[in-house]
């Protein structure tokens, strides 16, 4: 990011203009050229850097999203302020559908099949490799307490019927306090 600040400050110092094709070959080539294997990574990098960089993204008439649909809308805040920016982004969605990465939404359900046949092959690693029946915890007693154990570290379920009461509870009194605050109730003395 340095390197994209000082590149920067120096080029729009001269006419003002974001040198795009630089930007470009500083991003595609320079910083993610080494991580591109062969020609199809080159030219997929060369795909992104030409859809999501441009003037176009600052077009106030016709505002540029990088991905929308009904729950999220990635876009560049209006904002100028740091503030304004961070809390923007803090707003955004921790997790997202591959859809917002221009995958097919089945490619989630290779990752989830992934993920678990992973840990699958962790547990199994996890087993005892010995086959010595002399006194030691069998291969069933070692799942099962490396299970119980992982079953302690999680967090407790909500009782959320109780939860619902206590809060009914809670909003109930919350709605009167604000009902006597605005005059909409008169406190007796009693």
């Amino acid at each position: 990011m340095e390197l994209m600040k000082t590149y920067l400050d120096k080029s729009m110092g001269v006419d003002g203009k974001i040198p795009w094709s630089s930007l470009k070959y500083l991003i595609g080539e320079v910083m993610y050229g080494g991580r591109a294997i062969d020609d199809f990574d080159r030219r997929i990098i060369k795909t992104y850097m030409d859809e999501y960089m441009g003037d176009f993204i600052f077009d106030s008439f016709q505002p540029f999203f990088f991905y929308k649909d009904k729950d999220v809308a990635y876009n560049i805040p209006k904002e100028t302020h740091r503030d304004k920016f961070l809390e923007y982004i803090e707003g955004l969605p921790l997790a997202n559908t591959p859809c917002v990465f221009g995958l097919h939404s089945n490619a989630e359900i290779g990752y989830f099949t992934n993920a678990a046949k992973d840990m699958c092959n962790f547990m199994i690693e996890l087993q005892p490799q010995t086959s010595s029946s002399e006194g030691g915890i069998s291969r069933e007693q070692y799942i099962e307490k490396v299970a119980t154990e992982i079953e302690e570290k999680l967090p407790a379920v909500f009782e959320l019927d109780r939860i619902r009461r206590q809060l009914g509870d809670i909003t109930l009194l919350l709605w009167s306090c604000y009902r006597n605050l605005s005059g909409s109730i008169i406190l007796s003395p009693r």
